[in-house]
């Protein structure tokens, strides 16, 4: 197949490329949907809540998964040419990394604002799925994070002439559009939403899953600091987040949350 070039359009000679629309568009349906989940009284938060957060949590998201593919997956690297960690345009971000620095950056945005930190999260992370389906789709299309050597699967022309698997796409219809439904599922059929966190477990616990099952698919990104690569350094960087996740949805589990939302 045909991939298109990375790069969208220029803005005189600046070029906008598809990964940082994927990113922009994401974030604002991720916000667009937590306003409708208020709408909908699925969440009770002041509207103009999330739109102040919204400011915020592009930046975080940006800054957060770059420094997270520093630190996390290529630190010796950037050690040796400290100014390339600058060059966000060459790629590079690490979605634990802006996971990490939106959970921080969210929860002094609630304590400042004097609400519930884990309402807010539960909120965004119903819709924070589309963002990932968009990102994967970008990651498809730019022929990066492909899968490892299969018969049956796609030629990136851009890496070799293997066929190999579609990773890309089985993480966006996975950890994307399939949490994305799960998720929301679970918000409007179910009193889940009335324990603070619980949405945001799932959401960690589902994340978790599915991208443990992917990597399977995946060129491994091997852990710069371990010798012997048992398992992906995605794989890896995804067990804490399992456990905060099971931590959570433990932690606000009660005997009614299974049964159907009452309005």
């Amino acid at each position: 197949m045909d991939f298109p070039s990375p790069i969208a359009f220029y803005i005189f000679s600046h070029p906008v490329r598809w990964y940082g629309i994927a990113y922009a568009i994401g974030t604002v349906l991720a916000w667009r949907w937590g306003v409708f989940l208020l709408k909908s009284h699925i969440f009770f938060l002041c509207h103009r809540v999330l739109a102040d957060f919204l400011m915020m949590i592009m930046p975080a998201i940006i800054i957060g998964g770059r420094l997270g593919y520093v630190v996390l997956y290529a630190p010796s690297y950037f050690l040796k040419y400290p100014l390339e960690i600058f060059s966000v345009w060459k790629g590079g971000m690490a979605f634990h990394g802006a996971v990490l620095t939106c959970a921080l950056v969210s929860w002094w945005f609630c304590r400042r604002r004097n609400i519930s930190w884990l309402s807010l999260t539960d909120c965004l992370l119903c819709g924070a799925p589309l963002g990932l389906f968009l990102g994967r789709i970008a990651n498809f299309l730019n022929q990066e994070l492909y899968g490892i050597p299969w018969k049956y699967g796609v030629i990136f022309p851009n890496v070799d002439s293997t066929a190999r698997h579609p990773s890309q796409l089985y993480e966006a219809f996975s950890e994307g559009l399939g949490l994305f439904i799960v998720l929301n599922l679970l918000a409007f059929k179910t009193g889940l939403p009335r324990s603070k966190g619980a949405l945001s477990g799932c959401f960690l616990i589902g994340y978790s899953i599915t991208r443990w099952v992917c990597e399977y698919t995946r060129e491994p990104d091997l852990l710069p600091w371990f010798e012997y690569n048992m398992i992906s350094a995605g794989q890896a960087y995804s067990l804490p987040m399992l456990g905060v996740g099971i931590y959570l949805l433990v932690r606000t589990s009660s005997p009614g949350w299974c049964t159907k939302k009452i309005a």
